[in-house]
């Protein structure tokens, strides 16, 4: 996984994610879309140039290396990854945003071990992806308010508590490639995102959320 920053020697940056989590308990202090977006950005390269020669060092340093945390890094119930931050860096859960973005990571990897011909590890990335394209429509989604949540968190009691704040994070969950653009429950998304979040000046524009 990558951290928050780093410096251009490549040394640690500083950072605002604690490794210490609320209950005094150690946690990761990353965003996982983070790592799920180099992959994603490097496949999109190597589409454009095919050149191999560039790719090559990073196969199994990076993109395996990264897309085998991605897989690991998963809640067993929901399939979905575990906690991280979101892209606003400022509030830990299991987010809209990362799930689309760790679900094309594990798509781009898989095209990497298929082109590099270890098409059995393809198959379990793209399998993890799969459960995560599932576990977002299970359990994201919000049939009572008819659009998918932005953030899942586990509630003292063990239930997984929704987050109804409509955010446009959850664009991510159409805009990496994982629902299509004109599935009925991302209209709907946003609809309510347009409805609630849309500047309505000459400027326009949309708030992060409300």
């Amino acid at each position: 996984y990558h951290l928050h920053k780093y410096n251009p020697d490549g040394s640690l940056g500083s950072s605002w994610q604690p490794w210490v989590g609320a209950d005094g308990g150690s946690q990761l202090p990353i965003q996982e879309d983070e790592t799920a977006l180099v992959l994603m950005a490097l496949w999109q390269y190597f589409e454009l140039t095919r050149d191999v020669e560039f790719v090559r060092p990073y196969y199994r340093r990076l993109i395996k290396a990264a897309a085998d945390f991605m897989v690991q890094f998963r809640d067993p119930v929901t399939g979905l990854p575990s906690a991280s931050y979101d892209l606003w860096e400022e509030r830990r859960g299991v987010h809209a945003f990362t799930a689309g973005a760790v679900w094309a990571g594990l798509q781009a990897a898989a095209n990497f071990t298929d082109r590099f011909g270890e098409r059995d590890i393809s198959q379990r990335y793209r399998r993890a992806a799969a459960e995560i394209h599932d576990g977002a429509l299970r359990f994201l989604y919000d049939g009572e308010r008819g659009y998918f949540s932005r953030t899942l968190r586990l509630g003292r009691d063990g239930a997984l508590d929704r987050d109804p704040t409509l955010d446009v994070g959850v664009c991510g969950l159409f805009a990496y490639g994982m629902l299509a653009a004109d599935d009925p429950k991302v209209v709907a998304t946003m609809q309510a995102l347009e409805a609630r979040l849309w500047c309505r000046t000459p400027v326009g524009g949309m708030a992060r959320y409300e």
